[in-house]
């Protein structure tokens, strides 16, 4: 088999599977699976299966390459479904915060000072809050550590 540039790799899927005037159906399977694996080697690159074509491209391209192709109303649906996402993903994360800070408030003989409980009750009114801030799910809420320390920041101690 000839060494190619596997990032010029482009060929029809139905080259790959039937083969073409080039390489038969197994040749291209040998190609396919040396370019797969140099792909996943770069870290890079991947082999994206698009519009009827197995075509090596750069793993950052791939998502703006597929929404450029994309008609308005499946850019409207596509854009609803990652903000939906993301919201997803950040209320997940607020909950485990939530749910690890549980005990804290929830069990009087859990091992804190009045003062610490106190503290753990105000972060969790924070998170309970942190839905209702402006553009709350483009980052994910503090740790109780993050949110101390900046509710410390400029007293003096």
């Amino acid at each position: 088999m000839q060494d190619i540039d596997f990032k010029s790799f482009d060929i029809s899927k139905d080259s790959l599977i039937r083969g073409d005037s080039n390489h038969t159906p197994a040749e291209y399977e040998a190609i396919y699976a040396d370019v797969a694996k140099r792909c996943n080697e770069s870290g890079e690159y991947m082999i994206d299966c698009f519009n009827g074509r197995y075509t090596v491209r750069k793993i950052s391209e791939v998502e703006q390459i597929h929404y450029a192709a994309m008609t308005d109303e499946q850019k409207v649906a596509y854009d609803k479904e990652q903000s939906d996402n993301k919201r997803a993903k950040v209320r997940f994360v607020r909950n485990s915060y939530l749910r690890e800070t549980d005990p804290c408030v929830s069990c009087p003989d859990y091992p804190i000072t009045d003062e610490e409980r106190q503290a753990y009750k105000d972060y969790r009114s924070y998170l309970r809050d942190y839905t209702e801030t402006e553009e709350w799910w483009l980052k994910n809420p503090m740790t109780f550590d993050e949110w101390i320390n900046q509710e410390t920041e400029g007293t003096d101690v």
